[in-house]
């Protein structure tokens, strides 16, 4: 297989980013935020699970992750009460959770977010159509960021491949 170039890899993330991103969605789960926070009683979404990723310290996987269940029931307008969290990556349970911080948020197409996942990007799954990316890197090209980089790769991959077959 040939070495792919990093132009090669830049012009398939910046195609992939057109194929994959709907639009943003940062002010929307902030407008959500702030009403949750003004009217804990109709809370759309939880407010710490909107802004907080939490890293497995034993893996360092970074998921929206709830408390196990064996654990006290979780309430979500207390952020600094301990509890136990369970890693599904690695199984590890841990009671002081590491917050990772959301730099932006993003709709996306929902047949691209377990790709997305699977080259370490963080996905929040929700009753419309479209899942939304929690992305963690910022002021940079959504196609320069690394998880767009290694689809992009992944994809070149595809691609040379398919044409050997032929």
């Amino acid at each position: 297989m040939r070495e792919f170039t990093q132009r090669d890899i830049d012009e398939e993330a910046e195609k992939l980013r057109d194929r994959i991103i709907v639009m943003r969605a940062t002010e929307i789960m902030d407008n959500l935020a702030e009403y949750s926070i003004e009217h804990p009683e109709r809370s759309i979404l939880p407010v710490d699970y909107m802004d907080k990723l939490v890293e497995c310290p034993e893996c360092g996987s970074a998921k929206i992750l709830m408390p196990s269940e064996d654990s006290e029931e979780y309430d979500f307008t207390t952020v600094d009460k301990a509890y136990t969290y369970y890693c599904d990556d690695c199984g590890h349970r841990f009671d002081e959770p590491h917050y990772a911080d959301i730099m932006s948020y993003w709709f996306i197409e929902e047949w691209w977010a377990r790709d997305l996942e699977k080259h370490g990007g963080h996905i929040i799954y929700n009753d419309s159509p479209c899942p939304i990316w929690c992305r963690r890197t910022f002021g940079q090209s959504i196609s320069q960021d690394g998880v767009f980089q290694e689809l992009a790769r992944e994809s070149l991959e595809k691609k040379e491949l398919a044409k050997e077959r032929k």
